[in-house]
């Protein structure tokens, strides 16, 4: 499992619930606030992305507690980590 951490200003695609309630990337984009340490998760059907979960604060500045993000990054970044 591949575990790397996400550079404050990059952008990544927020999940949405798809066929058979799947995550699958949106349409919507976000930039990090923050760099974040996130994990790579075994999804398929978002190429050319890759799902890995972030923390929520990393995203939401008003993000309370321990939560998580299921978000999409593209294929290049996840591989040049």
């Amino acid at each position: 499992m591949k575990n790397l951490v996400l550079n404050k200003g990059q952008k990544v695609k927020l999940s949405q619930i798809g066929h058979r309630d799947f995550f699958y990337p949106s349409d919507k984009i976000e930039t990090l606030l923050e760099d974040a340490r996130c994990e790579w998760l075994p999804y398929v059907g978002g190429k050319p992305w890759v799902a890995v979960k972030i923390p929520a604060k990393s995203i939401y500045v008003n993000a309370v507690g321990d939560r998580y993000l299921v978000v999409w990054i593209e294929h290049e970044v996840y591989n040049a980590a």
